[in-house]
């Protein structure tokens, strides 16, 4: 019996129990282990995934918890809800959580960073149980190679929008697109990514790059309506593969006992990948766009807040005083009334007299700050926001015009021309907040200034050296206080929807005399957000309606970990199962519907089944003497005319009283990952490749702490 080299048998978490706490340190949390039979190590045995570029494997419990290990190191992740399943990125450096309440989130393995997707773009209402990535093969370059079409993007021309500057932004977009996970700048990926997920409703979705919605199918009717019609017979996704070349989607999906292989038609990902990474790419950064403005215009709604607050704070006592006098006027009334008159008020003079000087400096200090954020965050925030906006919903719009390749994946002339006018409405209504910002901080200035000279020739008698007053600019106070100090149109940009009446003075720039609507900075952002909304879909909508289901079979009955399916060197896909009534052979289905069984030698029962390559098997089985053992099946090796089984290349698995619960494996890195039932994971090296200098010290230290751990779980099974 030939033996492969075990790396690595560790402890892990597959159940929390009751009490523990929620710790991030596994240290500090009690874990209970799972036995044959209980449920919930079933659950978390499809709450695991191997990296397919690093030594690392994820593992997560019930209780929203990932794990990444490896021989060196371990992180934990908290997720915001259950963790259901999942996948890691082809490029290893993110993994993707499917949650129970149908969210995906991607964790940054590298800084611990969550990025989730966002409300709009959630792709599914149930839990998802099945989730995989695909990464498209990359072209040939012979004669009968597909040509690559390059869609360069412009936006790299513009000024670049740092918005790292606004605290607490984080873009799920910027996290997939740019760096530090892709590694790439204001470009398209080479290659198409797809995460495909499935969900316990029989819906399937695919996304590019795993946030943008490339296509959706509901295979809920691969079964036949039950005549009782009870609702607990929902067909739900077991497991979900995408072709390398985008062609085909297999997806297993079950009900009840029965079990079927659905083959559905992806062609279109294929035909139209480039249009599809380019659209995805430019969607991603649009949409980032857009959230950063909302982000650029609370901040600013927060600031105008602060100078507002300030200046009624500083007005109250002048009000409490005209109110203690009986006085009808309002406190910029009364100001205007000293301002034009020279005539001074009792409560007005009352007011003067108990203004301390420092107050006078920071009312000053606070207005100018307000002001000050405000104008820079509408000049490099928002206002730069916008033209990028513009200027990639301008190069969409130019690739709409091109329908012959885009029409069909639903880039639509009308939707990107809805988009673009939104956007310029958006940056002409900056420019107009942009000028009142400005105005409004020139009016804080005179008034401050004006009211330091007041306060300074009526409190002369305290003062021995009275400063050089500045220049107070009577003209700007008559217009200000004839209105009011708070211009009420920089308000309503961001507390209503409309604004309440044209102003004819001058503080409007060139721009925003063009604006062609009364619509608050608020309304029109708003606007752009929700056709951005109806847009976001349009492509899934379009590239779904081409998905064709082309085959649905019926498998024989079998427990969904003794299933899987995968592809063939020459597209074509192939079902391995160990049906629960022959459970010591292997039936085999192909895509043109042959089917063969294997009987496998030494074999009692089989426990899991996992593709290794395409021609080559992994199973954990027990044999005729009740052994446990992890075995290599090659199907190539296999003679249909012969009676006699396949060899296996088998070892046999310790500790031999366990049990065997779950079986993943990547063929990229040659590893085998076999959960026992006692909560550990052993790691073996299917190829039998060199390891690094250090791994015959890790496996005494691991043999050293299997003892240990032993003992401490048989003490705890007693």
């Amino acid at each position: 019996m030939a033996s492969f080299d075990l790396l690595q048998d560790r402890s892990v978490p597959l159940t929390k129990a009751p009490g523990g706490n929620n710790n991030n340190s596994s240290a500090q949390t009690d874990y209970a282990l799972g036995h044959e039979g209980d449920e919930s190590v079933a659950l978390a045995l499809r709450q695991a995934s191997c990296c397919p570029v690093m030594d690392l494997v994820a593992l997560a419990n019930g209780h929203q918890m990932v794990v990444q290990r490896s021989i060196k190191w371990e992180r934990v992740f908290l997720a915001a809800c259950g963790v259901s399943c999942l996948a890691w990125r082809p490029d290893g450096k993110a993994l993707g959580v499917g949650q129970e309440d149908g969210a995906v989130a991607l964790f940054d393995v590298e800084n611990g960073e969550e990025y989730s997707l966002a409300q709009n773009a959630r792709p599914h209402k149930k839990a998802i149980v099945a989730m995989t990535w695909a990464a498209q093969e990359s072209r040939s370059n012979g004669p009968d190679a597909v040509p690559k079409h390059d869609f360069q993007d412009r936006a790299a021309l513009l000024p670049e929008v740092d918005m790292g500057q606004l605290l607490g932004f984080k873009s799920y977009a910027s996290a997939l697109m740019d760096m530090p996970l892709f590694g790439v700048e204001n470009k398209s990926r080479e290659t198409l990514e797809v995460l495909v997920s499935g969900d316990t409703s029989g819906v399937v979705t695919l996304g590019a790059f795993g946030y943008f919605p490339v296509g959706c199918i509901d295979l809920a009717g691969a079964f036949r309506q039950p005549a009782n019609g009870n609702a607990d017979s929902t067909p739900s996704v077991r497991l979900v593969k995408l072709s390398r070349d985008m062609q085909t989607l297999l997806t297993v999906l079950q009900r009840g006992e029965e079990l079927r292989v659905v083959t559905v038609d992806t062609s279109l990902l294929a035909e139209r990948s480039d249009e599809l990474r380019h659209v995805a790419a430019q969607y991603g950064h649009i949409g980032e766009l857009i959230a950063f403005a909302e982000k650029a215009l609370q901040e600013m709604s927060k600031a105008w807040a602060s100078a507002t607050t300030a200046l009624r704070n500083h007005l109250e006592p002048l009000q409490q005083q005209l109110d203690n006098f009986q006085r009808p006027n309002t406190a910029e009334q009364e100001l205007f009334m000293m301002l034009t008159c020279g005539v001074t008020s009792l409560p007005l003079q009352h007011y003067i007299d108990h203004i301390q000087e420092h107050s006078l400096m920071r009312l000053a200090k606070a207005l100018d700050t307000a002001c000050a954020t405000m104008e820079d965050t509408c000049t490099r925030k928002l206002a730069r926001a916008a033209e990028a906006l513009v200027f990639r919903l301008e190069d969409l719009h130019g690739l709409a015009r091109w329908e012959e390749r885009f029409a069909i994946i639903g880039l639509r002339k009308q939707t990107t021309q809805q988009l673009l006018s939104a956007s310029q409405q958006l940056l002409l209504k900056s420019q107009e907040v942009l000028a009142l910002t400005r105005d409004a901080r020139a009016n804080f200035a005179a008034y401050s200034v004006w009211l330091q000279t007041v306060w300074f020739k009526t409190n002369q008698h305290r003062r021995s050296n009275v400063k050089h007053i500045a220049h107070v600019d009577i003209d700007r106070l008559v217009r200000l206080l004839s209105r009011q100090l708070l211009h009420p149109h920089v308000s309503e940009h961001f507390d209503t929807a409309k604004l309440s009446s044209a102003d004819s003075s001058p503080i409007y720039s060139t721009a925003s005399l063009h604006s062609i609507t009364n619509d608050s900075l608020r309304a029109v952002l708003g606007g752009l957000q929700k056709t951005w909304d109806a847009a976001f879909h349009m492509t899934s909508d379009a590239v779904s309606g081409s998905f064709r289901p082309t085959d649905n079979k019926i498998l024989p009955r079998a427990h969904p970990r003794r299933v899987d399916v995968g592809f063939a060197e020459d597209g074509s896909w192939l079902a391995a199962l160990a049906a629960d009534g022959a459970q010591d052979r292997i039936a085999l289905i192909s895509k043109d519907g042959a089917s063969r069984d294997i009987t496998l030698p030494t074999v009692k029962l089989i426990h899991d089944l996992r593709f290794y390559r395409p021609d080559d098997l992994l199973i954990t089985y027990e044999d005729k003497e009740g052994r446990r053992a992890l075995a290599q099946v090659s199907l190539s090796s296999v003679d249909p005319s012969s009676e006699d089984g396949p060899e296996l290349r088998s070892r046999l698995l310790q500790p031999a009283n366990r049990r065997t619960t779950g079986l993943i494996c990547q063929a990229s890195r040659g590893v085998a990952l076999v959960f026992v039932d006692n909560g550990r994971l052993q790691l073996f090296d299917i190829d039998n490749d060199e390891g690094d200098d250090d791994d015959d010290d890790d496996d005494e230290e691991e043999e050293e702490e299997e003892e240990n751990d032993e003992d401490g779980v048989l003490a705890r099974d007693a």
